[in-house]
């Protein structure tokens, strides 16, 4: 009897047990279940040549009319090329097929020795012999498939009639490229002997502009850009320091105008430095959440600034993925590994959401393939191969790049932070989204990251609701299926390389579960529907300002309040199908659901007396077809400080500008007082005017300041504003 009880306890302790791991994974996976809603309204023209890759070919045992390489080329949808790509294109002398040392000048470094040597003794090798590079081939590979080409002019040890022969060969041949960069990252101080300084480079460049386009009328010409601005938090946020060859070099950039383009590289941070101890490597999965949380930081940001300082000026990100090039960190095979390849395919998605960026390279097309050869031979014309993880990724980019026009910036509800590392400390959302559309044949691909550990839950019904369409397939890439998720994760092996899982998934219950570290591309078709849009009209709060994010080309109401006071919002929604209902959020969480007019809020604590800061309002109406109209607000919550009379009467010194942020080409108004001077400064440090300060309230005209954050200082107070 004692054993029997004692079974019995211990079988009900076991039942407790899976009950309470059943009822823990239900409230997890209720508490991960996200939403994915788009505005239809609020989409950009596609790039298409952002899907681009470096073809870094200089010393493989390939060339590019391989029938292989163009069998591969034709399944990949015929992406942007770029030729020669990556550092040896600054040493390789196309004419001669071989790489050369500067011709003039200062004795060549060690290491840029090295990189010639290397490169000669691969090129016979790997089966070019003699002969070496042959330009011809690529000439005949862009003849034949007509591909978009971004080309590197070499001038540093090519001279400018060199160039002019095998362009005008390249044209005789038949072929037409259309994008030429002029040097390949020859801002860095191992480049001195051919580029002295900045001004001399951009001298070269522009007399090789006039020869290209000599040749070739319609081509766009892109001049080096450092990617200091990027990888240097400094550079980015504040002034320049003097005699710093690459901030020079920026400002010498900058101060000129007759290129089409400028040419940059973005590499993320590892989280180690390039001499560390391979004993002393950290997991992938840490190194990763550096790149992403790098990214999530810097990126948009450092878009921002190259768009307030080149605003004519397209972007061409001719190399990206994350770092790790230099001493030890060669050997570190991050950006070969599966979180390599989601890495850099989270990286291109947001470059879609930028129209400033009008083509992209993922670097490089060597990571993709199994490519293999007997030492001293060229590829067999057939060969077999298999695909690599970066392959794979890039590949699920073809269908929606190909068959869509727009791209709408997709947003996520309820996803949960992670935690940045290093000098990128913070909190980011660990789901990202956005969709390619097509207007004309009602079909779209939202493409969703799931970048971290977190498993979550995607309602079907939901989402086809937010769509305004039916789902026609949900694909999937994951890790290896058949590995522990760590171990698939971290594998550093020769065979990990092609460990991945891709597949189509259908939903459990109605519901898709997105796996961790996973990227999936939803293939849609909307309704034929003729039903327009339902009218949405704020009417509190009044005195609004609008403005246009140059960032996202969404049209913000813009106003103040005071901390302390409440947020009221109230909306008049109509629609002759009748309105379903109006969802009110706040900084990108749902507050309220109304089906009944009248729509006005006021009353949720999240809304009472608020604090000093940045709130961003969205109110969205939905009528009885799914039509959906959305408005933003942005409201700034300013210290009591500034509250009308006591503003007047209290002895701290104070400055509120308003609007903020304000419409270029328009006028803002500065309250001050207690104030013994006031100055205007542009973010590099430059003084731009010294106001009078006699009255409390001065109206300034800024419409020949151009967009970009402004600062007002005094003796004893900052205050910045933006101009759109």
């Amino acid at each position: 009897m004692k054993n029997k009880i004692n079974y019995s306890l211990q079988l009900n302790f076991t039942i407790l047990c899976i009950l309470t791991i059943l009822l823990s994974a239900f409230k997890g996976s209720s508490q991960n279940r996200i939403n994915v809603s788009l505005d239809y309204n609020q989409s950009t023209r596609l790039q298409k040549k952002v899907y681009g890759y470096n073809d870094e070919n200089l010393n493989k045992p390939y060339y590019s009319t391989n029938n292989t390489f163009k069998s591969v080329y034709n399944d990949l949808g015929k992406p942007t090329v770029r030729y020669p790509a990556g550092t040896g294109s600054n040493y390789l002398n196309i004419k001669t097929g071989f790489a050369n040392n500067y011709v003039r000048g200062r004795m060549t470094p060690e290491d840029f020795q090295k990189h010639v040597i290397e490169t000669n003794e691969g090129l016979r090798r790997n089966g070019k012999g003699e002969n070496g590079q042959d330009w011809r081939e690529f000439a005949k590979f862009v003849k034949s498939e007509n591909p978009e080409v971004t080309y590197i002019i070499n001038l540093s040890t090519m001279t400018l009639n060199e160039n002019r022969e095998v362009l005008q060969g390249i044209k005789n041949i038949g072929a037409t490229i259309n994008h030429f960069e002029i040097g390949n990252e020859v801002f860095f101080g191992s480049y001195e002997t051919p580029f002295p300084s900045g001004t001399f480079y951009l001298r070269k460049a522009r007399e090789a502009s006039e020869m290209i386009k000599s040749i070739f009328p319609e081509a766009k010409v892109a001049v080096v850009l450092p990617a200091k601005f990027y990888t240097k938090e400094s550079f980015l946020d504040g002034p320049a320091p003097i005699g710093n060859r690459l901030e020079n070099w920026y400002e010498d950039v900058l101060s000129q105008d007759w290129y089409d383009a400028l040419a940059v590289h973005l590499y993320a941070e590892t989280g180690m430095e390039s001499n560390v101890n391979p004993a002393n490597y950290i997991p992938y999965e840490t190194s990763y959440t550096y790149g992403i949380s790098h990214n999530d930081n810097r990126l948009q940001s450092t878009f921002n600034r190259l768009k307030r300082d080149f605003p004519t000026k397209k972007i061409w990100l001719t190399e990206y993925h994350t770092g790790g090039f230099g001493g030890n960190l060669r050997q570190y095979k991050m950006r070969l590994s599966y979180l390599g390849g989601l890495f850099n395919a989270n990286f291109m998605m947001k470059l879609f959401s930028n129209p400033q960026i009008e083509l992209s390279s993922w670097h490089s097309f060597q990571q993709w393939l199994t490519f293999r050869s007997r030492r001293g031979e060229l590829m067999p014309d057939n060969f077999e191969y298999e695909e690599l993880v970066n392959y794979s990724f890039f590949k699920m980019f073809k269908d929606p790049v190909k068959n869509s026009t727009k791209f709408i910036k997709t947003e996520i509800e309820n996803s949960k932070k992670y935690d940045g590392l290093g000098r990128f400390e913070g909190r980011y959302d660990e789901i990202d989204a956005g969709t390619f559309y097509n207007p004309n044949t009602k079909e779209g691909y939202t493409i969703i990251f799931n970048k971290k550990e977190s498993a979550y839950t995607l309602s079907k019904s939901s989402f086809e609701n937010n769509l305004d369409g039916e789902i026609l397939e949900f694909k999937e890439i994951t890790p290896d299926k058949n590995q522990n998720l760590l171990r698939a994760i971290n594998d550093t092996s020769e065979d990990a390389r092609l460990k991945k899982s891709i597949s189509n998934i259908n939903p459990n219950r109605g519901l898709y579960r997105l796996r961790p570290y996973s990227m999936y591309v939803v293939h849609y078709k909307r309704e034929q529907n003729t039903n327009q849009s339902p009218e949405l009209t704020i009417l509190n709060p009044r005195n609004l300002e609008t403005i246009i994010d140059p960032v996202s080309n969404v049209s913000l109401e813009t106003g103040t309040i005071i901390e302390g006071n409440d947020i009221v919002i109230n909306v008049a929604a109509n629609d002759p199908d009748g309105i379903k209902e109006v969802r009110l959020y706040l900084n990108g969480e749902l507050i309220r659901t109304d089906t009944e007019a009248p729509y006005g809020w006021g009353g949720a604590s999240e809304l009472q007396n608020v604090t000093e800061g940045s709130y961003r309002i969205k109110v969205v109406a939905i009528n009885n077809t799914g039509q959906r109209t959305k408005k933003i607000i942005i409201l700034t919550a300013l210290p009591q400080s500034l509250r009308g009379v006591r503003f007047e009467k209290e002895n701290t010194s104070a400055i509120m500008i308003t609007p903020n942020p304000v419409s270029k080409g328009s006028s803002i108004t500065i309250h001050q007082k207690g104030n013994l001077y006031l100055k205007l400064y542009d973010l590099t440090g430059k003084e731009i005017m010294k106001l009078d300060i006699d009255s409390n309230e001065l109206d300034l005209d800024i419409s020949k300041l151009s967009s970009g954050i402004y600062i007002l200082k005094s003796d004893t107070a900052t205050s910045k504003f933006i101009i759109q």
